[in-house]
Order: structure tokens, then sequence, then C-alpha cells
């Protein structure tokens, strides 16, 4: 067996959901051993700060090894892109209050990212929930869709 890890330039991941119960946090880690990058997007919902708020479940174990294994990777080098989702949507507010461009640790707090592939090519990237009219506005119904998810 090859010890030699695929390696990519930017990795992008979204909806995680640390702190839900639907969290796969060990193939996170798992599969997080076996590739290498140098920039990492984290595109929306990877803290379910709804789930924590509403369910009081709070992070276990396995999910706090997953920010632990983020934020190793952010003072390692890796740069880090934390574009925020209706999940983690509390983290907008910080966003408003304290304008996060410099980053913290390597990390990038955002709403939206402007990604330059290899290519040439630009891309707006965010997590999507901007554009969803069920999802804005609508505490009600994101009540019981985080219910029923």
């Amino acid at each position: 067996m090859s010890k030699h890890k695929p390696s990519v330039n930017t990795l992008f991941l979204s909806d995680i959901h640390l702190g839900s119960s639907t969290s796969h946090c060990e193939l996170l880690l798992e599969f997080l051993k076996h590739i290498r990058f140098k920039k990492l997007v984290l595109v929306g919902d990877i803290i379910d700060l709804w789930a924590i708020r509403s369910k009081g479940q709070g992070l276990d174990e396995s999910h706090i090894k997953v920010i632990r294994k983020l934020l190793k990777q952010a003072q390692e080098g890796v740069q880090v892109i934390y574009i925020t989702g209706n999940h983690d949507g509390g983290l907008r507010q910080l966003l408003d209050d304290y304008p996060f461009d410099k980053g913290i640790v390597n990390i990038q707090l955002t709403n939206t990212y402007d990604y330059h592939a290899l290519n040439g090519r630009r891309y707006i990237v965010m997590h999507g929930d901007q554009f969803d009219n069920q999802v804005r506005g609508h505490r009600l119904l994101n009540w019981v869709g985080d219910n029923i998810y």
C-alpha cells in the first residue's frame, strides 16, 4: 500500500454539522488523514448552532477532534476560509460587529469567498441559504425543518 497522500490545492467541505447527531465526524477525520491540501474552504453549516441551541447536545469528543484538526491545519499553514451557512449563521453577527478580514490563526471568517481557480476562472462561493426563502426570516419553518432534519 502506498503511503503517498493525494494532494489538492483547494479542498471544499460543507454541511459537517458539528453539534448535531447527524454529523459523521469519524469519517471526516479519516478522510482528512488521507489527503493534503493548501487551502480549505468550509462552505457553511460547519458548526450546527441550531442543534447546539435547540437540542442542547453540545459538542461530543469526536466533534471537538474535528475542530482541533482544523485549527491544527491552520496553524501548520493551511489557509482556512470559513463561509457561514444557515446553521452557523449566528457567526454572521460577528462579521457585522467585527470584520475578520485579517483572519484568526490563518482562518478567514466570511459570508462569501471570491475563489480564483488555477485555470484563471473566478467563482463566488457561498453556502446558498441566502437565496432560500424557506430559510430566510422564517423562524418557525427553520425550527420545524431542523427538528425534522
